[in-house]
């Protein structure tokens, strides 16, 4: 049980982060552009 709920955290984890690093690219391609 322990394992798995750990790894369900992970997954959310580095969702979480991708996400973020997503928006952050956005962010630098917008004002890259002089948005």
């Amino acid at each position: 049980m322990q394992a798995a709920r750990g790894t369900a955290f992970h997954r959310k984890l580095v969702r979480t982060l991708a996400n973020g690093a997503l928006a952050y690219e956005e962010v630098e391609i917008a004002n890259n552009e002089g948005f």
